[in-house]
Order: structure tokens, then C-alpha cells, then sequence
């Protein structure tokens, strides 16, 4: 299919008069190639189940009133691109599967199941932990139950569907692709899809405790008020009488209270705890409520929850009366072999190793974490950021129904799942949206409320804009979030901002992706410049008094499909351990500094270094090729170089010489590309950030348009400039063509002997142009000069560019962002 389609283009093109067959055929073979590569890569995904042990569920659910039936383990899956079925282990995305790490769109999973005689009690709950993205479930074909949102818990009620022992088939169809009502919905974000989390079934009693929320107060002086809102599953408001128990952290029960005779469904109580015992991260002190339905066989419900106070004083915030700082640092769900699926042997080493490194506060996210992630930080004392993944969300979507309702959705289950968690410190309404506009106010608006309507705590929107943040009156603290590797830099622009003490500063981190002991240690992703950089951050900003505290770096790396630059493209290396939790420099420094007071010395030499090592190799290889053929025909070679057509005329099918110059150009491109990225300046290149999401987000919405055209960027300079060359000279042959467009390229070569000596960019440009302009005048003479340096750039790459600014304003966010 793919070689008749290809064949068909190709004569298509030869037929408008501009190509001739073999010409077309050479410049669209790229792309047929690529076609044909993806198309062969994901027709065969490979499915082999992870090794024994990676895998283990979180099936942590231990209630004697309720039976548990885990669902986990092997399903059979198949993709909307291949109908055939295949076992996988659930959970775990789909992303993991080799051949399917950048699909979108649905997957199909169904298994077979049944309950033992006499199992069910009164009702039967399918309970999903979280699912990405849309997920429809179906039980013997027919639709029992349906969800929108990757990360929130859900449970469908089956008792009508399981009335009796025998063997059903569930199938569970979910679909992650982006569309402008997802939340998050932009390119950039790690989308794994599918049944990322555990599946259960569940037998409740007729009349349960569905849901509990517990708000404390204390007066500091010993005493706390404790209110308790229940939810009850009593359709029919049966009479119940229930029970009320608080534990305290000693195990002693505290209170005990009785409520007869009681058939609503809401069931409200108050109480007042006296030598309240306080949580903090130093004292990570919980309560028990256990809530029964007395009767045989009773329901039981219980609920962990700790007594403390934290909010924003005069100077600063404040945990249970006392002063407090932030010092925290941020977590990604993220493993190498399960992507967003955990395991509670990573979660508790994750959680301990923060802890043991002397932070006392984590931002999670940014979406809601798994269960046992708060639990965990409950008991472990670490307070907790936990974040609605609205993130780099642009006005479009903000002022759009579908996104709106979405979000919502997505905050309210965070909230009522999460709220009992003494960790929790403040809930996180959004990461990078858009500012300056009225939909972005209206949007913070509408759903602050809404989480102050379901919880005291305080709130928080993140964001780079903090200059046109025009809605920090809306909520408790703003996250600023800078980038940039110089602390100097970072200090005077806090130091101008004049933030209040409602903020909190939030940093990226420095990327170490070197291994340790680098003769110039301060190249730029090396261990010990990361570790400096951490050291002289807390330095700077841990007793700040314009910030409340600070969030720095990730605690390990992970993947990142919005990262396209660096030494492991689509991979964050800013955490302080690698992706397989192995420590690097800047953990035990930070430790050290954090938990000792103690600045490490770190052997940082100042030595400007402009060239990567990748530039370098290729410099190195570049300069081999070229001694060489210039040593087996020094004349020929030369001519290429300052007389295109007499080398065509002497030679007119230099395949070699050509297909060696075309591995050049795209060498320099490479360099270039690569330098720039490590040579800009950070607030240029944080500028273009808004910007890039704007306009992947609107234009393409997934990373297999981004890839196509980033290839295409490549390799359109090749294909406009031999069509252009064949208008100027028509009666030229289509290899003399190409031999022309290498020559006209060679000037790019000047990059990497640049790169190789350490030349900035300005130094070369001025003999780049002269040489460009000198191979064009010869080749294509004065008017084809001209319209192939100045027309020709304009017609293929700024108007483009111009017509994308008429329509989505790039410009404008470039200026507000360098400003």
C-alpha cells in the first residue's frame, strides 16, 4: 500500500511540469520512509509482561465489614489500531509497551470474573483508582458506568448486573487523546493512558458509611474542636443506630458517642478533643475515627486524621501558632518501567528519601497522587502541594464550557478523596495558565470557591506570569516559578519583584546528567554545577523574607515529553537521584546542608566552554571526512567550495561528493540546534516556553504532529532550494541540481569549526554571509542570488511565520515573557 501510494505521488508531482520522476521520487522519499517506519513500528508493539516482582499492586484495603475481590493482574488489551488481543498486567499503561510509548487514542481491556455463592452482602462497587482519560465500562456488553479524568478515583455500583455466582466478562474501552475539553490538554504533557491504578470489587452492606469528612480545630492551648460531616448509602431510610469512636495517637479512645434510631443520609456531629495531641512534620501525630453501623454484621468505617493549624501570619506562615518554612522539593509519579503506575516499595523509598534529606514539604503532581502516596507522607510527617493538572492552559480553554466543567469535575474528587490528610498544606488550582486575561480571573474564581466550599485548607495557582497574575487576591499563595542557572540573576529579580509573604519560590532545578568528576566541572550538566546551584539556592532564599519558603529541583529525573533538548531527549535530568533512584552529587549535598547545616565544598572552576560534546564529536567527524576527500581530489573538492558550476561541469554526478556534503549540512543544522539550546539566554529561551505550548497545543495536540514537522523543519531547506535552483536553471540536470543546493550549504560548515574552537555565534556570521552570498551570485547569478538570500527566506519562512502571528499573537507572549 505504502509503495503504490508512494509510486503515485511521485508521478502525481512529475506530471505538474516542475519535477521530473526521479526528482520527486528522491524528495519525497523521506517521507515515505518515515511512513513506512512508524507504520511497520506500530503494527508491532511488543507485549512481554515486566519481570517478577516490578509490578506488585498497592492492594492495601483491609476492612473487616467488606469483602475485597482484586481485579489486578492479567487482562487481555488490544489497541483501536489492532483488534487482535493480547495479556497484559493491569495496572500499568499502555505507554510502557514497546512500540505503543507514543500512542493516543483507545485501548480495549476485558477479563473474565465471578463472586463466590453468597458473597454479596446488600451491594456489589467496581472501584477504579484512576484511569487516563476517558473511560466507558461494560459489563457482559452492556454499559454499566462511565468516567472523565486520569487520576481521580471512581466506583460503579453492579449489584443489579451480578445476581448470581456465574462467570462475566467486563470490558473497561479507555481513550487518552487530547482534545480541548481534557484536562491537562496540551502537547508536552506525559500522557500515559489506560488503567494506571487498582481495580476492585467490593461488598457493602445494604446501609453503609460512604464517605467521611473530618474538620479539626485547635485553640492552641490544649484544646480542638472536631466536627464530622457522614455520608450514608440508606436509599430506602431504614432506621440505624451508629457509633462514633475517636483513638488518639496513643491508642487510647478518647470518645465515644451513640446515635440511635437514625435513617437520614447525612449524619453530622461535633465534639471537642481536650490535651489535643498537635501534627506536624516533626511530630507526625494521627487520630482514628472508627464509625459503625450496629447492627450484625455492621458496617465499619475508618479514618486517620491529624489536629493541627496552618496559614499565612504577618510574617510569614505559620504551623500550629509557630513560625514555619518551606522547604520542599517536587515528586513525579514516574518509574522507568511503569510509568505512572507505583509500587509501594518505590513510593516508601521516594517518601523516605525526601524526608531523610531534610525537606519538610513535597509538591505532588501535578495531578492527584496515589492514595498510599498521603498516607504515607501522613505518617512519615512531610507536608504535602497537591495539584489540579490544569497546566500551561491557555484562554481558549479556560473560557471553554467543556474544560471548565472538566476541572471541576477533576478538583472536586481530588478534594473529597484527599481532604482528611493531615499532610495536605494546600490545595494547587493550576501550574502555568495563561495570565493577564479575564477568563484566567474568572476561571481561579469559580473554582477557588469551590475548593474553599469543600475544605479549609489554603489554596495556590503556579505560575511564570506572576507579573500579570490578576488573580492572586483570589487565592492564599502564589508558587512563582522561575528558571535560569545563575542565583545572582534569581535573587535581584525576587529582590525587584517584591513579593509579599504569601509566596512561595519555586525552581525547575539545574539538569546533571555527567557523571561526577568533570575536569571543568561547571559545563553545564554536570553533577557538581547542579549541586552548587542547589546549595547556593537555599543559601540565597531559606531565610528570604519577602517568600514564605522555597521548592527546589525534582527528587529524581523523569520522563518528559516536553523536554526535546539535552543529553536524553524526552527525560528531565534536573532530579537529585537518576530515574533508577541512584543518588547523584547534589542529594548528598543538599542533605548535608539541610540536615547539618553544613555547606559542602564543591571544585567549580570558571571556564566558558561553548561547545557540548556532541557538537564536539561531530566536529571531530566532520573535520576527518573532509581531510579526506579533500586529500583523494584536492582540486575537485575545492571547486565545490567557491565554484558550484564548474565543479558540476567537470563532475556532473557526484553521488559521493553529494551524498558527503549532504552529511555535513546535517551535521551543522545539528549544531547549531544543539548550541543554541545550551548557549541561550535563559530569560530568551524561558520566553519562547509560552509560546511553544501555544502554539503545539492549538496546531497540533500531540507529539506525532510535533515529530513530523520538526522532521520536516529539517529537511525543508533542502527541498526548496533544489526547486528553486531548477526555476533559475531549468535546463539543468536534476543531479547538477542537487550538487548546487550542497555547495550553497557547505557555509553551514562554518558552525561546527566554530563550535570546535570555541568561536560565539556573532564572530561567524559575517564570513557565513559573505560565503552564502559569493556561492549564490556564482551559481545562479545576480537575480537568482537575490531571490534565492532574500525572496526565497522570506516566502518559505516568514511569511509562515507571519501568517501564525496574525492568528495567534506570538509575538505578543514573546515580549511579555522577555519583560
Amino acid at each position: 500500500m505504502w509503495l503504490v501510494l508512494y509510486i503515485g505521488v511521485c508521478y502525481g508531482l512529475s506530471l505538474s511540469g516542475f519535477f521530473v520522476f526521479w526528482q520527486a521520487a528522491i524528495l519525497m522519499l523521506p517521507f515515505a520512509v518515515l511512513a513506512v517506519g512508524l507504520s511497520w513500528t506500530g503494527s508491532r508493539p511488543d507485549f512481554s509482561l515486566p519481570p517478577p516482582g516490578v509490578s506488585e499492586p498497592i492492594e492495601d484495603i483491609a476492612n473487616p465489614s467488606r469483602k475485597v475481590i482484586w481485579l489486578n493482574g492479567l487482562w487481555e488489551f488490544c489497541t483501536a489500531k489492532d483488534n487482535r488481543m493480547h495479556r497484559i498486567e493491569i495496572p500499568r499503561p499502555w505507554n510502557t509497551i514497546k512500540g505503543l510509548e507514543y500512542y493516543a487514542g483507545e485501548g480495549r481491556y476485558r477479563r473474565l470474573f465471578s463472586v463466590p455463592e453468597g458473597w454479596n452482602r446488600g451491594c456489589i462497587f467496581l472501584n477504579f483508582r484512576g484511569v487516563n482519560y476517558r473511560a466507558v465500562v461494560s459489563i457482559d456488553g452492556r454499559q454499566v458506568g462511565a468516567h472523565e479524568g486520569g487520576f481521580t478515583p471512581f466506583s460503579i455500583d453492579i449489584t443489579d448486573r451480578i445476581p448470581d455466582s456465574r462467570e462475566r466478562e467486563i470490558e473497561v474501552i479507555v481513550d487518552n487523546s487530547f482534545t480541548e475539553s481534557t484536562v491537562p490538554n496540551v502537547a508536552g504533557w506525559n500522557n500515559d493512558g489506560g488503567i494506571l491504578r487498582e481495580v476492585y470489587l467490593e461488598t457493602r452492606n445494604e446501609v453503609h458509611i460512604e464517605d467521611t469528612y473530618i474538620y479539626s480545630r485547635p485553640d492552641l492551648k490544649g484544646r480542638a474542636e472536631v466536627a464530622l460531616i457522614i455520608k450514608i448509602h440508606n436509599p430506602e431510610l431504614k432506621a440505624r443506630d451508629y457509633r462514633i469512636e475517636i483513638v488518639s495517637p496513643q491508642g487510647a479512645v478518647v470518645h465515644t458517642h451513640r446515635i440511635e434510631g437514625w435513617t437520614m443520609q447525612t449524619l453530622q456531629h461535633r465534639l471537642q478533643l481536650n490535651f489535643a495531641s498537635l501534627w506536624s512534620p516533626d511530630s507526625p501525630l494521627l487520630y482514628s475515627c472508627r464509625i459503625s453501623v450496629e447492627e450484625e454484621n455492621g458496617d465499619i468505617y475508618e479514618q486517620s486524621f491529624g489536629i493541627r493549624t496552618l496559614e499565612f501570619a504577618e510574617k510569614g506562615l505559620e504551623l500550629n501558632g509557630n513560625p514555619i518554612r518551606i522547604r520542599g522539593t517536587n515528586r513525579i509519579e514516574e518509574s522507568p518501567l511503569l510509568g505512572r503506575t507505583q509500587s509501594l516499595e518505590l513510593i516508601k523509598r521516594d517518601i523516605e528519601k525526601i524526608k531523610e534529606a531534610g525537606f519538610n514539604t513535597v509538591r505532588l503532581g501535578a495531578f492527584a497522587v496515589h492514595p498510599k502516596t498521603l498516607e504515607l507522607c501522613d505518617r512519615m510527617g512531610l507536608l504535602v502541594l497537591e495539584e489540579l493538572p490544569a497546566w500551561h492552559t491557555l484562554v481558549l480553554d479556560l473560557g471553554d464550557p467543556g474544560y471548565q466543567q472538566a476541572a471541576e469535575t477533576q478538583l472536586r474528587e481530588m478534594i473529597t478523596r484527599d481532604r482528611n490528610h493531615a499532610c495536605i498544606a494546600m490545595w494547587g488550582l493550576g501550574n502555568s495558565m495563561e495570565g493577564g486575561a479575564s477568563e484566567t480571573r474568572w476561571f481561579v474564581e469559580r473554582l477557588s470557591g469551590l475548593a474553599r466550599g469543600l475544605d479549609d485548607r489554603l489554596v495556590y495557582v503556579a505560575t511564570y506570569d506572576y507579573r500579570n497574575a490578576h488573580y492572586e487576591d483570589l487565592v492564599d499563595c502564589l508558587v512563582v516559578n522561575m528558571s535560569g542557572s545563575s542565583v545572582e540573576e534569581l535573587k535581584k529579580e525576587v529582590d525587584a519583584a517584591g513579593f509579599d509573604s504569601s509566596t512561595l519560590l519555586w525552581h525547575k532545578g539545574v539538569a546533571a546528567h555527567r557523571p561526577k568528576g568533570l575536569r571543568y566541572p561547571s559545563v553545564s550538566g554536570s553533577q557538581e554545577q547542579q549541586a552548587a546551584f542547589v546549595q547556593d539556592f537555599v543559601d540565597a532564599f531559606d531565610d528570604n523574607e519577602q517568600i514564605s519558603g522555597w521548592l527546589q529541583g525534582y527528587l529524581s529525573d523523569y520522563r518528559d515529553p516536553g523536554n526535546f533538548a539535552g543529553a536524553t531527549p524526552f527525560v528531565a535530568h534536573t532530579g537529585f537521584m537518576r530515574r533508577d533512584r541512584s543518588e547523584k552529587l547534589a542529594y548528598r549535598v543538599i542533605k548535608k546542608r539541610l540536615t547539618e547545616g553544613i555547606r559542602t565544598e564543591i571544585p567549580i572552576r570558571d571556564r566558558f566552554v561553548p561547545i557540548t560534546s556532541f557538537s564536539k564529536a561531530l566536529a571531530i567527524i566532520f573535520s576527518i571526512v573532509v581531510i579526506f576527500f579533500f586529500l583523494s581530489n584536492p582540486a575537485l573538492f575545492s571547486k565545490l567550495a567557491y565554484n558550484p558550476p564548474g565543479f558540476t561541469a567537470v563532475f556532473p554526478a557526484a553521488w559521493r561528493v553529494l551524498l558527503v556534503v549532504t552529511l555535513l549540512s546535517s551535521i551543522s543544522i545539528a549544531v547549531i540546534i544543539n548550541r543554541y539550546f545550551q548557549s541561550v539566554p535563559s530569560r530568551v529561551y524561558g520566553s519562547i516556553d509560552m509560546s511553544f505550548f501555544i502554539l503545539i497545543s492549538i496546531v497540533f495536540r500531540n507529539e506525532f504532529t510535533l515529530f513530523l514537522c520538526t522532521y520536516f523543519a529539517i529537511i525543508h531547506l533542502w527541498i526548496f532550494a533544489t526547486t528553486l535552483t531548477a526555476f533559475v536553471l531549468p535546463d539543468t540536470s536534476f543531479i547538477e541540481l542537487m550538487n548546487l543546493t550542497a555547495a550553497m550549504s557547505l557555509p553551514e560548515l562554518l558552525f561546527v569549526i566554530s563550535a570546535f574552537l570555541r568561536v560565539p555565534f556573532r564572530y561567524i556570521t559575517i564570513p557565513f554571509n559573505i560565503w552564502k552570498m559569493t556561492l549564490a551570485y556564482i551559481a545562479l547569478g545576480p537575480v537568482g542570488a537575490l531571490v534565492y538570500i532574500l525572496v526565497a527566506p522570506f516566502i518559505f519562512i516568514a511569511a509562515p511565520l507571519t501568517a501564525f502571528e496574525m492568528k495567534f499573537h506570538i509575538l505578543r507572549y514573546l515580549r511579555r515573557h522577555i519583560k
